[in-house]
């Protein structure tokens, strides 16, 4: 693929897309705040809002449609530019949408103690759980795509890896018994999955944050990181 004019390049590329975003999600209906309880005896809990197209009949067809689940990156949240922009363009496909805080980002931080970090995968397997049980016959029909940026992308990785390895690992599932499956990553009910700027190698990421071009990003990383961890 080319770049677009006058987008050339990932420095250009960021700027416009920070710069062209239509900015929080409004005229839509939406939920109150959705907060899920983590059973892992922290005491934390996710939080995030779900969001129906905004016309009644396209909301009514959107039960036809996937839920889609938008993850945050690093030092963001459910209000960050890319998630409020990628929330915007699904609703208006008829999508409804579900933007979801980690532990100790967004509004999740009134909930929680603790920080997100690249192996909490756990989190989204609380997540996927959640929706499966609440939606019941709805998710059966319709399903759920998950998609996560960055940081969240690299997280998303890990639970869809480890998911597959324990479908396919049948002499673990023939010693489990019923309620140790549940305790086991499921992608029941899972269509699809999107990964955008995963830092798969975070040693590699960390350097090259690291180097004179990248030090404007490093800084801003930082000052988010350091809010949310105050």
């Amino acid at each position: 693929m080319r770049p677009r004019p006058p987008w050339w390049g990932g420095h250009l590329q960021t700027v416009g897309a920070w710069a062209s975003a239509p900015g929080a999600v409004s005229g839509y209906r939406s939920e109150s705040e959705y907060v899920l309880p983590l059973d892992d005896g922290s005491g934390d809990a996710l939080a995030g809002v779900l969001y129906d197209p905004e016309d009644p009949f396209q909301a009514n067809s959107s039960r036809n449609n996937p839920i889609v689940v938008l993850m945050h990156g690093l030092g963001g949240d459910s209000q960050s530019y890319y998630v409020q922009a990628s929330a915007h363009n699904l609703l208006a496909m008829g999508h409804r949408v579900l933007v979801i805080d980690f532990r100790g980002a967004g509004a999740s931080a009134r909930h929680s103690g603790e920080l997100y970090h690249p192996g909490r995968n756990d989190d989204i397997h609380a997540l996927v759980d959640a929706i499966d049980s609440e939606t019941e016959q709805a998710l059966q029909r319709a399903g759920v795509v998950l998609v996560g940026y960055s940081l969240g992308a690299s997280v998303l990785l890990k639970y869809l890896a480890e998911a597959d390895a324990t479908s396919h690992d049948e002499s673990i599932e023939d010693a489990l018994g019923p309620s140790d499956r549940r305790e086991q990553h499921s992608t029941s009910g899972i269509l699809g999955a999107v990964a955008i700027s995963a830092p798969l190698d975070l040693a590699s990421t960390s350097k090259c944050l690291g180097r004179p071009a990248q030090w404007g990003y490093q800084k801003y990383l930082l000052h988010k990181m350091r809010n949310q961890a105050l």
